[in-house]
C-alpha cells in the first residue's frame, strides 16, 4: 500500500463519495468533512451566549454519559440504549453538518470588507469520481438541506414547552425536555452550516481540488465483489428487484487511512464510520 503524507489545510472542505448511483441523475451518498477555520475568530473571546451554550451541552452530555455508565439492567442502562437508537437514526448528514462549527469559521464576504480573492475554500476530492459535479453536488446538498434543518428547529423548539411539566416527576429526569432541546439544537447547528456553505457558493469562493492521494486510497480500500455462493449447476435468472441503486464505494478500512490524511481527529472518524454505516443500509434498503 501506497504511504501517504499528511496534508493540513485550514480552509477546506474534504468530500468523500460513499456510493456510485447506477442510474444517471441520481447523487451519490456523499460525507464532507469541513474544516473552515479563521484563526482570528478561534482565538477570540467567547461570548456570554456561547459560553452558556458550551456549558449547557457539556451539562447534558455529562448526564447522559452517566446513563451509559449505569449498572446493567437499571433503568439508566435501558433508557441509554433506547436513546441511543434514537442517536443512530439521525441522518449523517446532520451530524456531518452539525460538526462545523461557524462560530469560527471566516466571515462570509457579504458580511464584511473583505474582498472575495481573500478567502478561498478547497473542496477536496478523487479525480476518478465525476470531479466536474462535485461543487454542483455540494450546493444540491446544502440547499436541500436548509429547508428540512429549519423546518426540523421550528418543530422541536415547539414542542419545548409542553415538556416543563415533566420536570416535576420526581427522580426520573426530564428525558423529553433534554431530547427535544438537543434535537431542536442539532437542526440549529446544521441550519447555519447548510446557510454557510450556500453563502461560500454563492460568492464563488469554493474552488474545486482534486487529490490524487485520496484517489489511491479509494483503489486501495474499494469492497471486493463477494464470490458465488450457490454451488448449484442450475442458472438462477438475475431478479432485477434485487439490484441495488448504489455501488458501495469504499470499505470501513480506508477510514484510518483518510483520517491520517487529513488530521481527523476521533469524533471526526466516528463521524466518518457512521456515514458509511448508514450509507450501507440505505443501499440494502434500496434508498436512493
Amino acid at each position: 500500500m501506497t504511504s501517504l503524507r499528511t496534508v493540513t489545510s485550514a480552509t477546506r472542505i474534504i468530500a468523500l463519495p460513499l456510493t456510485r448511483p447506477r442510474t444517471p441523475n441520481t447523487p451519490p451518498f456523499t460525507f464532507y468533512h469541513f474544516n473552515i477555520v479563521s484563526q482570528e475568530r478561534a482565538t477570540a473571546p467567547k461570548t456570554a451566549l456561547s459560553n452558556l451554550a458550551t456549558w449547557g451541552s457539556s451539562k447534558v452530555a455529562n448526564l447522559w454519559a452517566s446513563f451509559g455508565k449505569a449498572e446493567e439492567g437499571t433503568w439508566r442502562t435501558k433508557v441509554y440504549a433506547f436513546g441511543q437508537g434514537l442517536f443512530d437514526r439521525v441522518e449523517f448528514e446532520e451530524f456531518m453538518l452539525k460538526s462545523f462549527d461557524t462560530s469560527i469559521a471566516p466571515l462570509p464576504p457579504a458580511s464584511t470588507s473583505e474582498k472575495h480573492d481573500s478567502l478561498k475554500v478547497s473542496l477536496i476530492h478523487p479525480p476518478s469520481l465525476q470531479p466536474e459535479l462535485q461543487l454542483s453536488r455540494l450546493r444540491t446538498l446544502a440547499e436541500n438541506r436548509i429547508p428540512m434543518h429549519r423546518r426540523g428547529f421550528w418543530t422541536y423548539l415547539a414542542i419545548v414547552p409542553f415538556t416543563f411539566p415533566l420536570k416535576f416527576i420526581p427522580i426520573i429526569p426530564n428525558l423529553p425536555f433534554f431530547y427535544c432541546s438537543w434535537r431542536s439544537w442539532h437542526h440549529w447547528r446544521a441550519l447555519r452550516s447548510a446557510d454557510y456553505v450556500r453563502t461560500l457558493l454563492d460568492n464563488n469562493i469554493v474552488v474545486s481540488e482534486e487529490s490524487h492521494e485520496l484517489d489511491m486510497i479509494y483503489k486501495d480500500f474499494a469492497p471486493k465483489n463477494p464470490p458465488p455462493s450457490s454451488t448449484s449447476s442450475e442458472v438462477v435468472p438475475p431478479s432485477t428487484t434485487d439490484v441495488p441503486e448504489h455501488d458501495i464505494l469504499l470499505t470501513k478500512d480506508a477510514v484510518p487511512a483518510i483520517a491520517s490524511l487529513y488530521g481527523m481527529g476521533t469524533e471526526e472518524r466516528a463521524l466518518v464510520y457512521r456515514a458509511l454505516a448508514q450509507a450501507t443500509a440505505r443501499v440494502k434498503k434500496g434508498k436512493v
